[in-house]
């Protein structure tokens, strides 16, 4: 009994040894020619890509049970391997983890080197990550690659509702104006048309205290849109929203309804409904609410068509409602 105890732990890694085997050994038949499906671009309005996917391939070194210290293989694999690395006695090494295509032609016909290969996301404009989202084995885990998976692991594009053009300002007035850390530019119907953050978690779905005295003119509801709800709450005296919050109260004040947010294009019927309340001028403001940590403020800009969420890396004075409005993003 207590020689077959001793024995089980070898057995088992014997076991999960073979497993790798003969998976490699089925990946190595055909490691290219896989059929998976590319994941769906994400387009904007104007049906212009901003994150797509391509091509990624990996290679890796089966070692079978003798120590290799690289002299016995080939140039190729040599190549790709540090100079004076030690390698193990056994088990996978990964001899690179972005090559191109040619390459990973010419290492697949190599003896004990399997090729993988799949699809990487890639994001075409800076800044637009936090947003987006983040994709893990092909699933969406967080922003729009989560939020529209089923669509997009079906190799479907996403037509979303901002506009290349604004982002491309958005950008432009960043290089003037290093300290602004999030943008969020919304239509006054409800539509996302720019964003812009510096970090991986954008700020709007980080919650803060907010005295309701400080902004009267808004009313403050339930947040709903594509990235999920986000209700008000109280904490004694104070509110707890984020951002996002004060944006659908300036839209709402705006409109005088309740206009809800999306990330899709509304075209047609419900756009033009929207601008059919446009008749009455709206005055060009801007409110300021400077977070507890006196280090960065929050701008919510607004003009006739347009409302802007902006955090800013400090509190200087008031110039950015000249700022967007000479770039062209306010309007």
């Amino acid at each position: 009994m207590k020689n077959g105890r001793r024995l089980l732990p070898w057995v088992c890694l014997f076991c999960c040894f073979i497993f790798i085997i003969l998976y490699i050994t089925t990946v190595k038949s055909s490691p290219i020619e896989r059929t998976i499906t590319k994941r769906g671009y994400i387009l904007d309005r104007e049906g212009n890509p901003l994150v797509i996917s391509q091509d990624h391939y990996r290679a890796y070194l089966l070692i079978k049970g003798k120590a290799r210290i690289g002299d016995d293989l080939s140039p190729l694999v040599r190549k790709y391997l540090a100079q004076g690395i030690n390698l193990p006695t056994k088990g996978v090494f990964l001899l690179s983890d972005s090559l191109t295509k040619e390459e990973a032609e010419l290492l697949k016909r190599e003896d004990n080197v399997f090729v993988e290969w799949g699809f990487e996301r890639k994001v075409i404009y800076s800044g637009l990550e936090a947003l987006v989202g983040k994709v893990s084995n092909q699933d969406g885990v967080t922003g729009l690659e989560k939020a529209f998976d089923d669509s997009l692991k079906q190799g479907k594009p996403l037509q979303v509702s901002l506009s290349l053009d604004t982002i491309k300002r958005i950008s432009n007035l960043r290089e003037k104006t290093k300290d602004l850390e999030e943008i969020l530019v919304a239509k006054r119907n409800g539509e996302l048309l720019g964003f812009y953050s510096l970090f991986t978690t954008p700020f709007f779905e980080k919650t803060f205290l907010l005295p309701p005295s400080l902004l009267p003119s808004y009313e403050f509801s339930t947040l709903e849109w594509e990235l999920g709800r986000q209700e008000v709450k109280r904490d004694g005296k104070h509110l707890k929203i984020t951002p996002l919050h004060l944006v659908q109260g300036e839209l709402r004040r705006m409109n005088g309804e309740n206009t809800r947010l999306t990330v899709l294009p509304r075209f047609g019927a419900e756009e033009g409904t929207s601008k059919s309340s446009y008749s009455s001028p709206v005055e060009a403001k801007e409110e300021i609410l400077i977070l507890p940590s006196q280090e960065k403020s929050i701008h919510l800009l607004s003009g006739r068509e347009r409302v802007i969420l902006v955090v800013r890396n400090g509190i200087e004075p008031r110039k950015l409602l000249t700022l967007f409005k000479d770039s062209g993003i306010l309007r």
